[in-house]
């Protein structure tokens, strides 16, 4: 199901296996974090941040006709790059952890 999410001032449509490029972000290698979806409220979005990298090169060239000037620029911006894990409301989370907590006294 599509989720809207929220990261470091903009906003994403993503699914569940999608991976997505955004603003450089000051997280661990494969950390996992929960965003909130924007479009079902009461859902979260679980992400996995999978790195740092490079984007594309932005080319910048500056010209004026008839007086030799030509300057050529470019910069590499950092991207965060996520793999989106899924998502699940917050209702069916916390009947998950509480069987999840029964099984474990029934095995004690």
């Amino acid at each position: 199901m599509p989720s809207v999410i929220a990261c470091n001032g903009r906003q994403y449509l993503v699914c569940a296996g999608q991976k997505i490029a955004t603003t450089k972000a000051a997280r661990k290698e494969s950390e996992v974090v929960e965003f909130d979806d924007l479009l079902n409220i009461g859902r979260k979005v679980k992400v996995k941040f999978l790195g740092v990298r490079k984007g594309t090169k932005t080319r910048i060239l500056k010209f004026k006709n008839k007086s030799r000037y030509l300057k050529r620029l470019g910069s590499r911006q950092e991207e965060s790059e996520w793999e989106i894990l899924g998502d699940r409301p917050q209702a069916a989370r916390a009947v998950a952890s509480k069987a999840a907590k029964a099984k474990k006294k029934t095995i004690k």
